[in-house]
């Protein structure tokens, strides 16, 4: 920042499925983060703070998006 001040930042996997049928994804290596936490599911918006380690198959729901954060 300007002023010095340590900025702290989250890193985001974004999966996107504009397919008529669920699709499986492939999270990131380790490398890149060894947990994932479900931020938003557009087809399960209930389905929040779900955690997925790395290298994780994730289906993603038809017409659908998700957002993972790493934490």
């Amino acid at each position: 920042s300007p002023t010095g001040e340590r900025v702290v930042d989250a890193s985001y996997v974004l999966l996107f499925n504009a397919h008529h049928e669920p699709v499986i994804f492939l999270l990131p290596p380790r490398r890149f983060g060894s947990r994932w936490l479900l931020e938003l599911s557009t087809a399960e918006p209930e389905a929040g703070g779900r955690p997925y380690l790395a290298r994780a198959e994730l289906e993603v729901g038809a017409r659908s998006i998700v957002v993972l954060r790493r934490s």
